[in-house]
């Protein structure tokens, strides 16, 4: 998974075989599933009992628990990669350490520290990679001694 210089940058995923395009730059796939609000999965779950989304559920703590369980040291633990997000407040892959705003309210300044934008103008484009290597690298281990 590393590149040649030994970093982790998200190269992106494969599209598909069926995928479509609905729009000149939005590709989409038939069939997609949809990701869960985890909070709306959960008590759709317990109330319908739907078979499909207990499975789904069951691949998602599994995997969680796999990628908890690497070593804190390991650059794509869970540890480390949590730290990306925001805690612990850990410099990750020679990038220097994240810094917190010295003022919570000085517009467009990070107030929570980490490398999230949280708050400001560059949360969407900075926290939609991170969200890509988290769920990849969950998928990755709901996988793995399956």
């Amino acid at each position: 998974m590393p590149s040649n210089d030994g970093t982790f940058g998200i190269t992106g995923i494969p599209p598909p075989d069926n995928v479509q395009r609905k729009t000149v730059k939005i590709p989409y796939v038939v069939g997609m599933p949809l990701r869960h609000e985890i909070t709306e999965w959960f008590e759709k779950m317990l109330k319908t009992g739907d078979a499909t989304m207990w499975m789904q559920w069951t691949l998602f703590v599994r995997g969680l628990e796999k990628f908890k369980a690497l070593p804190v040291e390991e650059k794509l633990s869970y540890f480390q990669v949590a730290g990306i997000h925001g805690s612990p407040e850990l410099p990750w892959d020679g990038a220097p350490a994240p810094q917190r705003a010295p003022k919570a309210d000085i517009p467009g300044e990070n107030p929570f520290g980490g490398y999230c934008h949280h708050n400001t103008v560059a949360f969407p484009t900075w926290h939609r990679p991170y969200m890509l290597l988290y769920e990849v690298w969950l998928f990755l281990h709901h996988r793995i001694d399956c």
